[in-house]
């Protein structure tokens, strides 16, 4: 066995970039060069959420799918029973949209799959409506999707590149920064869109979910003020 391969007590040496890749887990890149981390930390918890997201997406488009029609002033359901689910659906779509981002980018990461939970409730009944309109419910969506991308940007790069609490924050890679970059930017031109064409009443209704960009705000200053404690 050569010298490279066996420490200085017999025992095999362990590779400073080895041991790098054990920290990061899960965040390794495919062959095709995509960081599984844009997706989540752990692998188990990023396929847990995307098989949730199959199920809320099965159950949305058989809502969608048996959504009664009006008629002659009365809307006419097929039973009671899928208006429950559509009434279930509804809370449930209020819930992913406006706390899921957010919450799995604080749980596991992965900014790309963070932004993707919050369009997921819009995601069927306009692709089933063959039309994407930016109303207040995607507005609110790509909102609160900017915000869990951001958070998860700063998770992913306290979690796998941080060894010790008072250590500043490295930066993060450059996937994970266009990845970023391009949903904060673009989620901000359309919401930035609607605000101007949106009626007073709807706009209003908007305002409160307007807080949540200040998450890629903070995320923007953690990283500078990291930058200034490393160029110190």
């Amino acid at each position: 066995m050569s010298d490279d391969s066996v420490g200085s007590t017999g025992g095999p040496s362990r590779d400073p970039s080895a041991s790098e890749a054990s920290t990061l887990g899960r965040t390794g890149s495919t062959r095709l060069g995509f960081d599984r981390s844009l997706l989540g930390l752990t692998g188990r918890r990023t396929a847990l959420t995307l098989r949730t997201l199959l199920v809320l997406w099965g159950l949305y488009a058989l809502s969608a799918l048996t959504r009664g029609e009006l008629r002659s002033g009365k809307l006419q359901t097929l039973s009671p029973a899928f208006d429950a689910l559509s009434t279930v659906l509804i809370l449930v779509g209020l819930f992913v949209a406006t706390l899921g981002p957010v919450g799995y980018a604080i749980w596991n990461g992965g900014p790309v799959l963070a932004f993707a939970i919050a369009l997921a409730p819009e995601f069927v009944g306009e692709l089933l409506a063959l039309r994407w309109v930016l109303d207040l419910d995607l507005a609110v969506s790509l909102t609160t999707g900017a915000a869990g991308a951001a958070a998860a940007l700063a998770v992913t790069v306290v979690r796998t590149c941080r060894s010790h609490p008072d250590e500043p924050l490295s930066m993060p890679s450059q996937q994970h920064v266009l990845a970023v970059g391009i949903i904060v930017a673009g989620s901000a031109g359309a919401v930035t869109r609607f605000a101007l064409q949106a009626p007073t009443r709807v706009l209003s209704a908007y305002r409160p979910f307007a807080l949540y960009w200040l998450v890629p705000l903070a995320v923007v200053g953690l990283f500078a003020v990291s930058l200034r404690r490393r160029a110190a």
